[in-house]
C-alpha cells in the first residue's frame, strides 16, 4: 500500500532501530518536525544525492525535544523505523519533499546464525584493535536485534555509499557479508589506533 510521506534528505542513513540526533534549523524542516510531534506521525530520511534522493529510505518517529535554541532551532532524537522506497517524489507546498512510499522489507529469511557469530569475533577484534569500548547497551541491543547487520553498521565505520548499499540489500545473510568484508579491509588497512578510533566515533548513532 502506497502512502504519502514528508521526506527529509540528508548525508545520512538511519538504519531500522537506529537512534540519532538531529539540529533542526531550517524553516522548512521546522514545519516538517512540528507536524510530525503535533500530530504523532512518522517521516522519511533518505540520502540526497546529486540533487535527487535515493530511492530507499527509513521512516522515523521523533522520540524526543532534547534542546530548543535561542534562534528558533532545536535538537532532536529520532528512532529507525522500517524502510521504504520512493515511488515518486515532488516539492510540496510547504517547501520540502513529499513521496509516495511503499514498504520495503527484507525478500527471503535465511540462516546466518554461524555467520554472525564469525563477524562478532572480527568486530570485538576491531574494537579492540582501537582501543575504543562501546556502552554495555549497545551489545544488549546487539543481542536484542532482530536485525544484527543494521545494529553493527552503527559503530562500523562505514562510508556513506557502503551505509546506502547495507540499507537496500534485502537479505541479513547477504548484509553480514558485505559487513564482513568491511571488517577484513579494516583489520588489514588499519594499523594506525587513532585512526580507527575515530572512524568509528565518527559515526554518531545513539547506543
Amino acid at each position: 500500500m502506497q502512502e504519502i510521506t514528508p521526506l527529509f534528505p540528508l548525508r545520512l542513513v538511519i538504519y531500522p532501530g537506529s537512534k540519532y540526533m538531529l539540529h533542526i534549523f531550517e524553516e522548512r524542516y521546522k514545519q516538517l518536525v512540528s507536524s510530525a510531534i503535533n500530530d504523532n506521525t512518522v517521516f522519511g530520511i533518505v540520502i540526497v544525492k546529486d540533487d535527487s534522493i535515493e530511492r530507499i529510505g527509513t521512516y522515523v518517529r521523533i522520540t524526543g525535544v532534547l534542546k530548543e535554541y535561542t534562534d528558533g532551532s532545536f535538537d532532536i532524537m529520532v528512532e529507525g523505523l522500517n524502510r521504504f522506497v520512493v515511488k515518486k517524489f515532488w516539492l510540496g507546498s510547504e517547501g520540502y519533499f513529499l513521496g509516495r512510499t511503499e514498504d520495503y522489507s527484507d525478500n527471503s529469511i535465511s540462516d546466518y546464525f554461524n555467520l554472525f557469530e564469525k563477524i562478532r569475533d572480527k568486530f570485538e577484534l576491531i574494537i579492540t584493535k582501537a582501543d575504543f569500548k562501546l556502552d554495555d547497551s549497545f551489545w544488549t541491543n546487539l543481542d536484542e536485534a532482530k536485525l544484527k547487520s543494521f545494529k553493527l553498521a552503527e559503530k562500523s565505520g562505514l562510508t556513506l555509499e557502503q551505509q546506502q548499499e547495507l540499507l537496500t540489500k534485502q537479505n541479513e545473510a547477504e548484509r553480514l557479508y558485505l559487513l564482513m568484508e568491511h571488517f577484513d579491509n579494516l583489520i588489514d588497512y588499519f594499523d594506525n589506533k587513532r585512526a580507527l578510533h575515530s572512524l568509528i566515533m565518527n559515526d554518531g548513532y545513539v547506543n
